[in-house]
């Protein structure tokens, strides 16, 4: 697959019969959407972790309390909540977390797809300019064709069929 038609994947819609018997949306919607959607479910992660963080502070000013009037069962019943408080916050934060590592991949792919989309008139340039200069000066050709290696056409390439193999397996997650 060429970064051309990476391109066409990455921001347009199928066009002609194909796009009418089985439109789908573009990649880069897909994955604009995705990542929002992450990022709310990140923002409601917070919400309740500041909601336990408020509780535990309460919770454990009550404990002193209590410990200070020697009331050792009301002690007992608000430490044993306490726990538990803090285990659902800390189960809630390696979660976040863990959200946050998508959110940053899927950025990650979205960076990419653009970098992708905006190489691959740069490279068909160069590719040309190669081309028709290389006949007359081969040394000017053979460091234009450099520059197209160093650009990173085959990892651009490689990578984007990869990115599309994984976007097709799990097009389901996108939808």
């Amino acid at each position: 697959m060429s970064a051309e038609s990476f391109s066409k994947k990455w921001e347009e819609q199928p066009k002609g019969l194909k796009g009418a018997l089985r439109p789908h949306e573009p990649l880069r919607p897909k994955i604009n959407h995705a990542v929002n959607r992450v990022e709310v479910q990140i923002r409601r992660l917070e919400s309740y972790i500041d909601g336990y963080t408020r509780r535990d502070a309460s919770l454990f000013e009550k404990i002193v309390q209590a410990y200070q009037k020697n009331d050792t069962s009301r002690v007992s019943i608000l430490s044993n909540e306490l726990t538990e408080i803090r285990r659902h916050k800390n189960i809630l934060m390696q979660n976040k977390l863990a959200l946050d590592n998508i959110a940053i991949r899927l950025r990650t792919v979205f960076e990419f797809g653009n970098y992708v989309t905006a190489a691959s008139p740069i490279i068909g340039i160069l590719k040309n300019v190669r081309t028709d200069v290389s006949s007359i000066l081969p040394e000017v050709g053979n460091e234009l064709g450099n520059i197209v290696i160093l650009f990173g056409f085959k990892i651009v390439i490689a990578i984007s069929k990869s990115f599309l193999r994984i976007f097709k397996s799990s097009s389901t997650f996108f939808l």
